[in-house]
């Protein structure tokens, strides 16, 4: 029908206005945007999976499978390469359109091609689709008092939790943190913004800057207040780590060396994203 036609035009055009800004702006349409929303609560179906695409090479990399989600079930691995999902090809695409290949309804199949290192060919794993409820922080307590967090990326509760987590351990006791952002793709700035909040001092500057392509200039300074300041600090990161996670590591530098950096270089994304709805009466797009 020409209605449908029409809608299916129009939202190509839209795409296709967005991407040639850069390759951080997109259209999401409405089933798009709930499954970013889902990203950020934490909550979805789907394989379990974190992913990232190699910046050189375009190729779809699993950065960590779930622990018991259904990928971490299948056998994959991190560093795995997802070459087709149900027989499409990866390599370059949108992803937006990976995420929504990759979800689906609960129980349901879905077919990945994977390339391993050391394999001489690809294979297929059959996944099953589950309900994934990923929580954006887990601690333990390490020997010599060290509490260990790893903050797997910056979700709506990721600041409560992380509080959460370091106040159960205090009754226990421990004198150094280490901060775990490896594979961390980022998240909510406001959520990193606390984060940072978390362990350094109270201090007239921001823990970061924004600026535009036309010269606009926003700050974002204290959230929260200061709780860890005398505990001494180690951030890991690696290459996959991203966006808010680097934010943050950049904030432990930048306020008095307050963190011990320790990894790999980072994944180099320095861009704040923004979502603004498109208004019902421009077409119901």
């Amino acid at each position: 029908p020409w209605k449908r036609t029409r809608r299916f035009v129009a939202l190509g055009a839209a795409k296709g206005l967005l991407r040639v800004l850069d390759r951080f702006s997109t259209f999401m349409d409405v089933d798009e945007t709930q499954q970013f929303e889902d990203s950020i609560s934490g909550a979805y179906t789907g394989v379990g999976a974190q992913i990232s695409q190699d910046r050189d090479t375009g190729q779809l990399i699993i950065v960590r499978a779930l622990y018991n989600g259904p990928a971490y079930r299948t056998g994959l691995k991190p560093q795995d390469r997802i070459l087709e999902i149900d027989g499409i090809e990866t390599k370059g695409k949108d992803m937006v359109e990976i995420m929504r290949l990759l979800k689906g309804t609960r129980a349901s199949h879905v077919k990945l091609q994977v390339m391993r290192r050391g394999w001489k060919e690809p294979r297929e794993f059959d996944i099953v689709r589950a309900e994934i409820r990923m929580e954006n922080v887990r601690t333990r307590l390490l020997p010599c008092g060290i509490a260990y967090v790893r903050l797997d990326q910056f979700g709506e509760r990721a600041y409560d939790e992380l509080l959460e987590r370091l106040d159960a351990l205090r009754p226990e006791g421990f004198q150094a943190i280490i901060l775990d952002l490896r594979g961390n793709p980022g998240g909510l700035l406001s959520e990193a913004v606390k984060v940072v909040d978390l362990f350094v001092a109270e201090a007239p500057r921001p823990i970061v800057t924004q600026r535009g392509r036309i010269g606009e200039k926003a700050e974002m300074s204290r959230n929260a207040p200061p709780q860890y300041l005398s505990e001494p600090l180690v951030v890991l990161v690696d290459r996959t780590s991203a966006s808010a996670s680097e934010i943050v590591a950049g904030a432990f530098q930048d306020y008095d060396h307050r963190a011990v950096l320790v990894g790999e270089k980072t994944f180099g994304k320095g861009s704040v994203q923004r979502i603004f709805p498109v208004p019902q009466d421009l077409g119901g797009l």
